[in-house]
């Protein structure tokens, strides 16, 4: 698994808990690192990777690089 799916799994089991402090429980996030530059770097991820919207199984709603 990688970086992204730790921080992931984690994420789900501190809501799952009822925490609202996701971002400060996240391992890996320090006060040293950008923030938005870690979103940022997260909806590309989610995007290029993942897809987005109803039919990404048949191959809509990805995103490219550009």
């Amino acid at each position: 698994m990688d970086g992204l799916g730790k921080i992931l799994k984690q994420a789900r089991e501190i809501l799952k808990n009822g925490s609202s402090r996701l971002i400060s429980e996240c391992e890996g996030l320090t006060a040293e690192k950008n923030l938005h530059e870690i979103a940022i770097s997260w909806l590309k991820k989610a995007l290029t990777e993942h897809g987005i919207g109803a039919k990404t199984a048949v191959g809509y709603g990805y995103f490219e690089k550009t």
